[in-house]
């Protein structure tokens, strides 16, 4: 370049007007290599406003109007849902009220009394050992009731009441006794299952499956009575409902 010669001079004015927005541009991003400054991120409770500081006017406008809009969702979606809770904890209550009910009525009808006539020759015989503090007449009363709970249990296994066989049923008189009446407990035998090998050491010892009931003699009306026990179960899984044997069988 020859000595002297003004280039901005002799520029024209396009060229003077480029070269300042080059200079003006140069000085607002500050000298090369100097790192990029940016504005520290504010606290978690500070993001929101400075997020909302950086939208324009049109999106703050959105915003507005979408948090409008969910504030009203949730002012009709939580009564919803807690009437719905509401709805299903009362239909459960109910659920749980009407199996509790069928259950009842299941107890009451198995439970209920059965009885048998105990029969002029089994009185008889009864009065002749001095009543059934004796323990041969107890026996003879007791043979009699064992007759009538295997029979009433033969009928509910054809009826799908309960489930067979019914092999034998045997009473044992209790211990303290009447002359003209007395209680007894029975027994009637389904099955035997052996559980030995399943305990330690291993034996030979039997499971007895069946049903019992609680039995009673009354010789004044000439009448036995039994009634089938259900002991609640050892596990339940649900609920429990029991129902008292009546005072003819007890």
């Amino acid at each position: 370049m020859p000595k002297g010669e003004d280039l901005w001079g002799s520029a024209g004015d396009a060229t003077r007007a480029e070269v300042r927005e080059i200079f003006a541009r140069t000085a607002t991003d500050g000298p090369p290599g100097e790192p990029e400054r940016r504005r520290p991120l504010p606290g978690v409770l500070g993001l929101p406003r400075r997020a909302w500081r950086g939208l324009s006017p049109g999106w703050r406008r959105v915003v507005v109007v979408l948090g409008v809009l969910s504030l009203a969702g949730l002012a009709i979606a939580i009564p919803a849902a807690v009437r719905t809770g509401y709805e299903v904890a009362d239909a459960a209550r109910e659920a749980d009220a009407r199996a509790k009910a069928a259950r009842r009525r299941e107890l009451i009808e198995d439970q209920r009394p059965r009885s048998v006539p105990v029969g002029a020759a089994v009185v008889n015989d009864v009065r002749r050992l001095g009543g059934l503090t004796n323990p041969a007449a107890a026996a003879i009363v007791g043979a009699r009731m064992e007759d009538g709970i295997t029979a009433d249990v033969q009928s509910r296994i054809r009826a799908g009441l309960l489930e067979g066989p019914a092999r034998d049923t045997e009473c044992r008189p209790v211990r303290d006794r009447a002359a003209r009446e007395t209680s007894y407990n029975c027994f009637t035998l389904s099955d035997r299952r052996d559980f030995g090998a399943q305990v330690l050491p291993p034996s030979k010892a039997e499971l007895a499956v069946g049903y019992r009931f609680s039995g009673r003699a009354d010789l004044a009306a000439a009448q036995l009575f039994w009634c089938k026990e259900n002991p609640p179960p050892l596990h339940p899984t649900s609920f429990v409902v029991k129902v008292p044997l009546s005072t003819r069988c007890r």
